[in-house]
């Protein structure tokens, strides 16, 4: 919408004239039929689905600025406080803080003048490169602190439980808004901005659900309880680098493997610390992968290098290898190795798991319709074969 200077849709009466385009002389068209149109900037484009994300989900969305044109785009207490840090640096905020009484997760982030942007704030005194406001979103926090005092012994089931139900909100999300994107738009350019932008949305809200999880691992002293958030955290990270690569890319349904799994490993790999004495080599062919293939083979690397950064090593450290070929008739080879103490018993005894991650990893692999071979000989290696659907 933005990098357009706004969008065209039909008047109606959820989508009247925007006052505050007035000065626009190009705000409203009419067609040959006699289509009445008006233009959606962002600032009202992100008010429309303000109203939808508060009706349907209970979320807060709220466009706003120190200098608001708008009255009801007034900040708050909390906001005009990360308005004003925005201006000393300050890249994001996210907190637990009250709104009228009720504690709310709330998230902002700055909105910076960019040279699109001018068409309509120039006029206001803004240049580009400025903070002319944020967006925030607040989240009921009833619902994520009723979870952590309901805790039970078998955590890892109800967490797991917790990410099911997550991956697949995320993927009914993504379902209904391309259904939508589908429907609504009539040229290939036009459905081009449409998926970018979801792309962009989901990626920035499995972000928001990042943060969220970061934040109630350090409100909790249950050290099982934490591993299990920073696990999930890891999980969604993973999904995110997909929708963020395919953000950037000109290609929308493909995401090129060596960018985006070097990525995905160097993240793991800092995230580890370096004092732990492992490094990762890394081989991988020059290949394109379905967002449908990406995604199961970015959560397989990142349970199998994790698990080898916790579990393989001793104070010396070791090497981490991970190679992807293409062996040239539409099949994937993918291996994850490290040099590490190995098992003591026979590798086939992994093949039904006996953890959380090593049965996501075979449930993974089966999704591929792929094969796993697991060796210990000078210490562990997985392979897995697929197709590059």
């Amino acid at each position: 919408n933005a990098r357009h200077g706004g969008v065209y849709v039909p008047v109606t009466d959820k989508t009247r004239p925007n006052p505050y385009l007035s000065f626009d002389p190009t705000r409203d068209i009419i067609t040959d039929t006699g289509v009445k149109y008006t233009k959606i900037n962002p600032a009202y484009m992100t008010r429309l689905v303000a109203e939808i994300a508060k009706k349907e989900e209970g979320a807060i969305f709220h466009i706003t600025s120190l200098r608001p044109v708008r009255p009801e785009n007034r900040a708050d207490e909390w906001e005009s406080s990360a308005l004003r840090e925005f201006e000393q640096g300050l890249p994001e905020k996210l907190e637990l803080a009250s709104i009228e009484g009720q504690e709310f997760y709330r998230y902002m982030a700055p909105l910076v003048t960019k040279k699109a942007c001018l068409k309509c704030h120039a006029r206001h005194g803004y240049k580009e490169g400025d903070i002319r406001g944020g967006i925030s979103i607040s989240m009921p926090a009833k619902t994520f602190i009723s979870i952590e005092k309901a805790q039970s012994l078998n955590i890892g089931t109800h967490y797991l439980i917790a990410y099911m139900i997550g991956s697949l909100a995320i993927l009914l999300y993504q379902q209904r808004v391309r259904k939508e994107a589908q429907a609504a738009q009539t040229s290939l350019e036009q459905k081009e901005t449409l998926i970018k932008e979801v792309h962009h949305r989901v990626k920035n809200n499995m972000q928001i659900i990042t943060s969220l999880l970061s934040m109630q691992s350090g409100m909790t002293d249950n050290s099982e309880a934490k591993e299990m958030f920073e696990v999930c955290s890891s999980r969604v990270r993973s999904m995110a680098l997909v929708h963020e690569k395919l953000y950037g890319s000109r290609d929308l349904g493909n995401v090129d493997a060596r960018v985006y799994f070097r990525s995905l490993i160097d993240e793991i790999m800092s995230l580890s610390g370096p004092s732990n004495g492992v490094r990762a080599e890394i081989k991988i062919d020059e290949v394109s992968l379905s967002m449908r293939t990406s995604i199961p083979c970015g959560l397989i690397i990142n349970e199998l290098v994790t698990n080898a950064i916790k579990h393989a090593f001793g104070p010396e450290g070791g090497t981490i290898n991970v190679e992807l070929q293409d062996l040239g008739d539409g099949s994937i080879f993918l291996s994850v190795a490290d040099n590490g103490r190995g098992l003591q018993e026979d590798p086939e005894s992994l093949k039904d798991g006996d953890t959380l991650g090593l049965r996501l990893v075979h449930i993974l692999v089966k999704q591929l319709n792929g094969t796993l071979k697991t060796t210990s000989d000078n210490g562990l290696r997985f392979e897995i074969s697929f197709r590059a659907g």
